[in-house]
């Protein structure tokens, strides 16, 4: 009996402990106001800084246009722009930690990335970026001076989680394909022209009306080369579409174009200017890329195998009838 009075005891010290201990943690939570940031317009940015494990990467532009500074190579809007949004929106919603215990949040100095926000020489916003929450509905940081650990409103390590080759803009050919008029193709030292025309339809014999009701001849859009033989449109087609917002897999560093000579395989697109891209032997028989050049970039690129022998298809395949 007297056993069982003790365990009534204990039971009790503890549940007092844990109200006490909840009751504290709310109490602190509740004393302490979690910074209101101010408010930037991104529009006002014009360069960000990120640092990480002892890499460096600046971007500088405005508006839609970025580039990587210091070679000033596009860089791809699409992800700059997630950067400009977090920047701009980055919102703390609770204190995490008031211990310099970085590590665990990943905001020591081999896991955290810096990132500084400017407008010309104006630090607009500084913050440390860790590893997101486990729910993954919250990122945790340290902004400016501040050594306290706060949750940030929604999870965006990788957005600048970046390596300067991934921020590249890899757009390397875009035109609008009602544009192009012309298509010239050199392989195996051949080279053959094909040219947009509209050609008349021919008309079955149970299609013609009474000759006494004439009407307008009908037309359909052709690809024809020089001797009047028609291309296969779709196949055509094809090809456009692939070259109208053409990707490269990656650049190639430490190269230009002029080392590159004597291509497999060029196509020349005839619109308000030229349009060329030239693909070039692999350096080695089992790599899985091709070199490249496109005429709107300045440096060479690598295509993957399966889009440049999508491109490289042998002229014959361009004429087979429909």
């Amino acid at each position: 009996m007297r056993l069982k009075k003790e365990y009534v005891i204990l039971f009790g010290i503890i549940v007092v402990l844990l109200v006490y201990l909840i009751f504290s943690s709310n109490r602190n939570k509740m004393t302490y106001k979690v910074p209101k940031l101010d408010r930037i317009e991104k529009s006002e940015i014009d360069r960000i800084e990120i640092s990480k494990a002892g890499e460096e990467i600046m971007l500088a532009g405005k508006g839609d246009v970025w580039k990587i500074m210091p070679q000033e190579y596009p860089a791809d809007y699409d992800k700059v722009k997630g950067m400009l949004d977090v920047i701009e929106n980055l919102t703390l919603t609770e204190l995490s930690a008031e211990k310099k215990d970085y590590m665990r949040y990943e905001l020591d100095e081999a896991k955290k990335i810096v990132v500084k926000a400017f407008k010309g020489d104006q630090l607009l916003r500084e913050f440390d970026v860790g590893k997101p929450s486990s729910t993954y509905s919250h990122t945790f940081v340290r902004v400016g001076k501040d050594p306290r650990v706060y949750h940030a409103r929604n999870s965006f390590r990788s957005t600048f989680d970046q390596e300067r080759m991934d921020l590249r803009d890899k757009v390397v050919m875009k035109f609008d394909k009602n544009e192009i008029t012309g298509v010239e193709i050199k392989t195996g030292g051949e080279t053959y022209k094909l040219a947009r025309k509209m050609l008349p339809l021919e008309i079955q014999p149970e299609e013609q009306k009474d000759k006494d009701q004439p009407s307008a001849p009908k037309e359909e859009e052709s690809w024809v080369m020089p001797d009047g033989k028609k291309a296969q449109k779709t196949e055509i087609d094809s090809l456009l579409s692939q070259l109208s917002n053409l990707r490269c897999d990656e650049f190639i560093e430490g190269k230009v174009a002029e080392d590159f000579k004597d291509p497999l395989y060029s196509v020349t697109l005839k619109g308000n200017k030229d349009y060329v891209l030239r693909i070039f032997k692999k350096e080695k028989e089992d790599d899985d890329k091709y070199p490249a050049l496109s005429s709107e970039i300045s440096y060479p690129l690598l295509l993957s195998s399966y889009n440049a022998e999508r491109i490289m298809k042998k002229p014959e395949d361009f004429m087979k009838q429909e």
